[in-house]
């Protein structure tokens, strides 16, 4: 973490607490299906800037390798494209001497797959998460450069 965030020692508890909370939803697979994103809030536009988002992994599924995006997600899954105009991650990457960007990650536990392919624009699916989600968990890290 030190070389994202720097060193941030409240920071690093706070972040801590979050990541046991999306983990305890991301392991306990009893809700059905997870989707995963990756965006910045803190853009002009209400729904920020999406840097990732996967739908439609599997229940079971309790961890992404490092460098999964394109090359290991799990069977089924769906990584839709993203605000840079293609699915897969982007990284995080604000303006230096900016200030810090606010980075929400957020996991939702579905009750089925959703109907929608790779090429669903970030606010529809969004959209669809909201009126469909069982549940959801919510990390938000700051970062800055």
């Amino acid at each position: 973490m030190d070389s994202v965030a720097g060193k941030k020692p409240a920071l690093m508890w706070a972040v801590h607490l979050s990541v046991i909370a999306l983990v305890l939803l991301w392991v306990v697979p009893t809700f059905g299906l997870l989707v995963s994103s990756f965006r910045t809030g803190d853009q002009i536009t209400g729904s920020g800037w999406w840097h990732w988002a996967a739908f439609n992994l599997p229940a079971d599924t309790t961890s992404l390798p490092e460098g999964a995006s394109a090359h290991a997600m799990p069977e089924g899954s769906i990584e839709s494209r993203t605000d840079f105009g293609a699915p897969g991650y982007g990284g995080a990457c604000p303006p230096e001497g900016g200030g810090a960007h606010a980075y929400t990650i957020t996991l939702y536990a579905l009750p089925a797959t959703l109907g929608l392919d790779p090429e669903v624009m970030p606010a529809m699916l969004s959209y669809m998460l909201r009126g469909s989600a069982l549940e959801s968990t919510t990390l938000t890290v700051p970062f800055g450069r």
